[in-house]
């Protein structure tokens, strides 16, 4: 018992994600990674939902065998051990592994599948994801840049996209304009700041002539 791995739900959530094959291919791998970098961690189901589920196994569970829910921690612990409270706990993976192999859990969970997945071929991914396997498969995301731009702006409406699309357009030509600078215009530039330059120079070392005679001046006074 105490060499029990003990898991928080956060990997009790990324076990579950992955028990029922939800973004097991590369692409969605890249994509969750992105997403959690981005902070929004994308699971089948939440931490709330899976207290939920956890809870109503327990109790169960617990009174198939004992014909009452459980009171105590000792008794709880008997259906999954549990460690810490809030957003400490901890829980067996071994029960939560077990749990997840009980027939009702698995039932919740494909239901959850069903509601939340787009199937290609025989991978459910994420809902939220179906736009970046379109994208992808169409050319528009080629790197990870490109992926978390596309995250920016996947929510936007159509009308968004369109006015993003022409501010882009106009950045565009901003960026165009400012290439086409010929080069006698480009040297008129840098003679116009090799001028400045040397104004610069000549109004300092004026300063410094002024500064001399002043001084010289004083002591000539004492």
């Amino acid at each position: 018992m105490n060499n029990e791995k003990m898991i928080s739900m956060k990997e009790v959530l990324e076990l579950t994600h992955h028990k029922m094959g939800y973004g097991k291919d590369d692409l969605s791998k890249e994509i969750y990674q992105v997403l959690s970098e981005n902070g929004n961690d994308h699971y089948l189901i939440g931490a709330k939902k899976m207290r939920e589920y956890i809870e109503k196994y327990i109790d169960r569970e617990y009174k198939k065998v004992n014909g009452c829910f459980p009171v105590t921690d000792e008794e709880t612990d008997t259906i999954i051990k549990v460690e810490g409270s809030t957003q400490g706990t901890k829980y067996s993976k071994n029960d939560i592994l077990k749990m997840l192999e009980d027939e009702y859990i698995s039932k919740l969970l494909f239901n959850r599948l069903k509601r939340r997945s787009t199937y290609f071929g025989s991978t459910p991914i994420a809902s939220e994801l179906s736009k970046y396997e379109i994208a992808v498969a169409n050319g528009i995301i080629t790197n990870k840049g490109q992926l978390s731009f596309f995250e920016m702006i996947k929510q936007d409406s159509l009308d968004d996209m369109k006015e993003k699309l022409n501010i882009l357009k106009k950045a565009i030509e901003v960026n165009e304009s400012i290439g086409e600078i010929n080069d006698k215009e480009a040297e008129e530039t840098i003679k116009d700041l090799e001028e400045i330059e040397r104004t610069k120079k000549h109004i300092k070392e004026t300063m410094k002539q002024i500064e001399a005679e002043v001084l010289e001046r004083k002591k000539e006074l004492e």
